[in-house]
């Protein structure tokens, strides 16, 4: 499918990656990769969402 494909499905990974909250250290590309730029894009896209989950989660005085 060529790089459209792959960067698509490292992007897809980066947002799975930040929903089961690892850390955004265990992208799997290269530094010099441009598929490392599209998987931290997809898990910067999903983190914040996915944080402001967590933290609407609680009522004010359960934590």
């Amino acid at each position: 499918m060529g790089f459209r494909g792959d960067a698509v499905r490292a992007a897809a990974a980066g947002r799975d990656a930040a929903r089961a909250g690892q850390s955004v250290t265990v992208c799997p590309h290269p530094r010099e990769s441009l598929l490392r730029l599209a998987w931290v894009r997809g898990y910067a896209a999903e983190r914040p969402t996915f944080l402001l989950a967590e933290q609407n989660r609680w009522g004010p005085g359960d934590q």
